[in-house]
């Protein structure tokens, strides 16, 4: 078969000396004007025609927001020890640390430094100031309630992640670490019947001698004590 590619350049390069003529000539200066702008009409024409380009900004926030949801999510839900995000947190969502407070066997009464300990963990865990006010109120609560749950010094009843069960028919709970108890404890706190307990150690005055405690303190202890 005849190759005819070079008639085919040499009929294009005639057409494109045609072009050039129309385009200099003043014939062609009207036609000039429209062809330059025939760029511009494909251009708008292909934009109109085409499938519109999707956003992917919006989609890789979402993607990014899912993705420390779940992290944040799966934190709250470890058991302590087990990574970086194993997080016990409290009602309001505050992550919450035992500190230096040490395992509380079930039955036994907090005393010392391990007493002292747990005051100040329960107090970081409830925004409250460590005053002395405060940790002596906690100390001498401890006393008042003696032994009861482990890792429970207070005895809520309470439930949920990290407890092992009731230890009696009231229903007072048994925690698997300091931690879980602790932040029992601050859920139980954190209710509306108990906000003057809560107030009082939230600015620091504690409860000892704080008679607007009293009906509160009545209430925990189901009519055991008013006062500690």
């Amino acid at each position: 078969m005849a190759d005819w590619g070079w008639a085919r350049a040499a009929l294009a390069g005639m057409a494109g000396l045609a072009l050039l003529d129309l385009l200099t000539s003043k014939e062609g200066a009207s036609a000039s004007s429209g062809l330059m702008s025939l760029p511009v009409k494909l251009t708008n024409w292909w934009l109109s025609t085409s499938p519109a380009i999707p956003d992917l900004s919006s989609g890789a926030a979402a993607s990014s927001a899912a993705s420390t949801a779940h992290v944040q999510h799966g934190g709250a839900r470890s058991q302590p020890g087990t990574g970086t995000h194993a997080a016990v947190t409290s009602g309001s969502g505050t992550a919450v640390s035992a500190g230096s407070a040490q395992n509380l066997p079930y039955g036994t009464a907090l005393a010392g430094s391990n007493a002292t300990a747990w005051a100040q963990a329960l107090l970081r865990a409830l925004g409250a100031p460590l005053t002395s006010a405060n940790v002596s109120s906690l100390t001498a609560w401890f006393r008042m309630e003696g032994g009861g749950g482990a890792n429970n010094p207070l005895n809520t009843t309470l439930g949920g992640a990290g407890a092992t069960g009731s230890i009696n028919s009231v229903g007072v709970k048994s925690f698997s670490s300091p931690a879980y108890g602790i932040a029992a404890t601050v859920r139980t706190l954190e209710q509306s019947n108990f906000s003057g307990i809560l107030a009082a150690l939230r600015s620091g005055r504690g409860l000892i001698g704080n008679s607007s405690v009293g009906g509160e303190l009545s209430s925990w202890s189901g009519g055991g004590y008013s006062s500690v």
